[in-house]
């Protein structure tokens, strides 16, 4: 991936159980989305898998705070934007775009949408 030139103050985050058997096929999904995301103006669009959910410092656990079951794997993805204005733009772009149309429906049959969860975040400077 590209070295970023801007730092993104406004955070789209997404927290994604996919069945194991579903990584796979789900992370192509989110590679040609994250493309269509950069395309349309977003200044980062990424991907995480998580490799430790164990409670540590006296935190609780990811996988216990949001029922991840053992035949999932919990995924994570942040979408960048300038701010709040330019998410509205790029998204209104985005979901324009028959190809993300497209993407979503696949990702609807490899994940469950009311398991997932979403938020959008301000930087605190």
């Amino acid at each position: 991936m590209p070295k970023r030139n801007v730092s993104p103050m406004y955070t789209c985050i997404y927290i994604f159980r996919v069945k194991k058997k579903n990584v796979d096929e789900f992370l192509s999904i989110q590679q040609d989305a994250a493309k269509i995301y950069l395309d349309h103006g977003a200044i980062l669009d990424e991907t995480y898998r998580a490799s430790n959910m164990t409670a540590k410092y006296g935190c609780v656990a990811f996988s216990d705070a949001m029922d991840v079951d053992e035949n999932e794997e919990v995924l994570v993805s942040l979408s960048g934007f300038q701010n709040q204005a330019h998410h509205k733009n790029t998204m209104h772009k985005v979901n324009s775009d028959p190809r993300i149309l497209e993407l979503f429906d696949k990702a609807t049959k490899v994940i469950a949408l009311n398991r997932t969860v979403y938020g959008e975040f301000d930087l605190i400077e």
